[in-house]
């Protein structure tokens, strides 16, 4: 597979859309009145949550901005 080069800022940007989005998605489902299906929420959250973590890895530093989020 090719590998994507990101600019800091490109991958900061991604990150801070993804983990916004991740956190939205949170919300919706401990909603009581949740109008998306529970499972394809869950599949949301989890192709979210990889895509942050697989930046965290390749750029710790970047979870510094994580926690002030």
């Amino acid at each position: 597979m090719p590998l994507i080069e990101f600019s800091d800022r490109d991958t900061l940007f991604i990150y801070g859309h993804f983990m916004k989005k991740l956190k939205t998605l949170e919300k919706i489902k401990s909603s009581p009145d949740n109008p998306i299906h529970p499972e394809s929420v869950d599949q949301e959250i989890e192709l979210y949550s990889s895509v942050i973590s697989t930046i965290e890895k390749f750029k710790p530093e970047i979870k510094l901005l994580g926690n002030l989020m």
